[in-house]
């Protein structure tokens, strides 16, 4: 027995949860909250709902009200001024926990196991979620103003991780990466663009952290890095990989949890990754950044993590940036990871291939690339489907298939990930049961039969019944 529960404006809580035992209905995007929350009351009669005081709900109360348990929780922007007429409220203040709102709800039965929520789980009076038990790296801030450290001086001697470092530089420039220490290293590769490849390896980097994993994210596409733009990192003084090549440290280069959350809206979820930026133009064109550099970082990077996660520029044949040649065989021929992304294009398919023969023909172990078709419609033709798991499992261990969803989409325009999603969040388990035999959490996933419901949150002008 579950108990069903839904969250609007709360989207970060959910994962947390459904490890207690509800069934949520959430989602960042309001409007599609509400729609679940909708079926959820359809499926399970009244349900107990929260949502997050903020302008946008506003409209949305009086029409749910009478549908669910509803109870209003009030922020420092938003307080609660009135009692519900009809629904409970809760003021969010310093210290208020999330068992605290959940008793005051209604919704604790005897099916949740609140042991299963991290100790003092807490909400902040902003309405964000605060877990103490998440690391933030703070040790991995340069200072407290979150400008990258630079040589102190008088010059000090090297410390053994900067020793470390720069001999790993040293070697890689002489040629080949290096494995010295103890992170795994996963590589996001696709044959063409807009597959879905960068909101993929940011989907496993934050569900590997959300999971206790400690994960650096580095944007390793030397043509066009564009992973600062999908986290929305406003702040320009934020280090580059490149600040790691000027100063012999990659820790240099690496943006701490923490740092990323500040720089972030602090309307969006909180992220548990490090995160090592890709260069600008101008510092890609001092050609000091090469892909035989790159490589001597990911060795550094191996000695302080369980995961790396590289996002790649699309694969080439005549790779012209050697970053094949460089960085992912030496990597994979060491145990390193691959996720081969490709959509339904066949050019974009036939480059992932090539590159794909390539790797086998050095002597990679094919069980440790893995590969999946993302963003399939779901009209599609199957023998057009069938057609590539054919061609992938002949160089692979095929996963399966992500489908087409508009909430991926929705949310990565705003700035948030969406590694829990349905539509992926299984797929993304069982990369990580494979790199790390971790238990598979997430359901698998079938695209929604696309019923024709009846909804509270409706455009402008139109009501709902």
């Amino acid at each position: 027995m579950t108990t069903p529960i839904g969250l609007i404006g709360l989207d970060p809580l959910a994962i947390h949860l459904v490890r207690a035992g509800f069934t949520v209905a959430s989602s960042p995007d309001l409007r599609i909250a509400a729609d679940r929350v909708h079926d959820l009351v359809t499926e399970f009669g009244p349900v107990g709902c929260l949502i997050l005081n903020q302008p946008r709900v506003q409209s949305l109360i009086p029409r749910i009200y009478r549908h669910v348990n509803l109870t209003v929780l009030g922020t420092d922007q938003y307080p609660i001024v009135d009692d519900g007429d009809g629904y409970r409220t809760y003021q969010l203040r310093p210290g208020s926990t999330v068992v605290d709102v959940l008793k005051n709800a209604g919704v604790v039965t005897d099916a949740i196991d609140l042991d299963q929520l991290p100790p003092g789980l807490q909400f902040e009076p902003d309405g964000s979620l605060l877990d103490p038990n998440q690391p933030d790296w703070s040790e991995w801030d340069p200072d407290a103003a979150g400008v990258p450290r630079r040589a102190a001086e008088p010059e000090q001697p090297p410390s053994p991780d900067e020793e470390l470092f720069a001999e790993s530089v040293r070697r890689a420039l002489r040629g080949g990466a290096i494995r010295t220490g103890e992170a795994e290293v996963l590589f996001a590769l696709s044959g063409s663009g807009g597959v879905g490849k960068s909101s993929l390896a940011l989907s496993v980097a934050n569900r590997a952290a959300n999971r206790g994993r400690r994960v650096v994210l580095v944007d390793a596409n030397l043509g066009q890095p564009d992973l600062a733009t999908f986290l929305r990192v406003a702040d320009g003084n934020l280090p580059t990989i490149f600040d790691a090549v000027l100063d012999d440290n990659v820790r240099t280069g690496i943006i701490s949890p923490l740092q990323l959350n500040r720089t972030r809206d602090a309307r969006l979820s909180k992220v548990n990754f490090a995160f090592i930026q890709g260069p600008t133009a101008e510092q890609l064109g001092t050609g000091r950044l090469t892909a035989s550099v790159l490589a001597g970082m990911i060795s550094q990077v191996r000695q302080f993590a369980d995961l790396v996660v590289l996002d790649t520029q699309i694969l080439e044949r005549d790779d012209p940036r050697d970053l094949v040649s460089q960085v992912i065989e030496p990597e994979l021929g060491s145990g390193g990871w691959a996720l081969a992304v490709t959509g339904m294009s066949t050019a974009g398919l036939s480059n992932l291939i090539e590159v794909m023969e390539r790797l086998i023909r050095l002597g990679v172990n094919p069980s440790h690339v893995m590969s999946l078709i993302n963003r399939v419609p779901t009209n599609i033709a199957l023998h057009n489907q069938d057609r590539i798991v054919a061609a992938l499992r002949e160089l692979s261990v095929h996963l399966g298939t992500i489908w087409e969803d508009n909430e991926i989409l929705s949310r990565m325009n705003a700035g948030e990930l969406a590694s829990d999603l349905p539509v992926c969040a299984n797929m993304i388990d069982v990369v990580l049961q494979r790199i790390f035999d971790m238990p598979v959490e997430a359901a698998p996933y079938s695209p929604d039969s696309g019923k024709d419901r009846r909804r509270w949150f409706r455009r402008r002008g139109k009501e709902a019944g």
